[in-house]
């Protein structure tokens, strides 16, 4: 139930003095009304009732008082147990994916360009701790394709991933997506690049690899 079905307390106090007035007023009119029916006969137990007004009147009022708190406890028990004050625990896994070509410093000063790579990053912007256990390219059939030779500064797996540090980050050769697109005839809007968690649940990338 969300927020805006829930009742508020107020809706609730209010519902119940509406209760409680209605008992009391349906108390007063029934007991003087069987009182009076029974007026020339009446039961032993009811001859005080006849008697004495100021009776018949505590009574309706402590049988008002009795149904105003079981009804009191009926809506309360009806309701789910508040959760003011307690944040549930959040699990935002974002998946990135992007184009990365590293760019290496020579001894000379000058820099060389590196290999191309496809770049799939997973960040955690919950509040909760969670470990990335693997990755994979996602292929059309219900296929993933094996990521080898692993890039050594790519991030080791498994590896726990804190709320707000830095994104894991796993690198496929853009040539090996080239080379798998062309044999088995895939477009590349159809790889999807994903990560597998420890708690088993496999997040996407926000796009399919970028690669043309």
């Amino acid at each position: 139930m969300t927020d805006q079905q829930r009742p508020r307390p107020r809706l609730r106090g209010a519902l119940v003095a509406a209760l409680s007035i209605v008992s009391t007023t349906v108390g007063m009119v029934v007991i003087p009304f069987a009182v009076n029916e029974l007026n020339d006969n009446p039961p032993a137990w009811l001859r005080p009732l006849t008697e004495n007004p100021v009776l018949w009147l505590g009574g309706a009022l402590v049988v008002a008082l009795i149904i105003g708190l079981t009804l009191q406890q009926i809506v309360n028990h009806s309701q789910p147990p508040s959760d003011t004050g307690r944040k549930p625990p959040q699990e935002d896994i974002v998946v990135r994916v992007s184009n990365s070509i590293p760019v290496y410093d020579l001894p000379d000063g000058s820099r060389d360009l590196g290999d191309h790579f496809v770049s799939v990053e997973a960040y955690n912007a919950g509040d909760r701790l969670v470990t990335v256990t693997g990755w994979g390219i996602e292929l059309p059939g219900d296929r993933s394709l094996a990521v080898f030779p692993y890039v050594n500064w790519a991030t080791r797996l498994p590896h726990e991933l804190r709320p707000g540090a830095e994104a894991t980050r796993h690198l496929v050769a853009a040539e090996e997506l080239r080379r798998v697109a062309a044999e088995e005839q895939i477009d590349f809007k159809d790889m999807r690049p994903y990560v597998c968690l420890a708690d088993g649940r496999k997040v996407y990338a926000d796009k399919h690899v970028l690669l043309a």
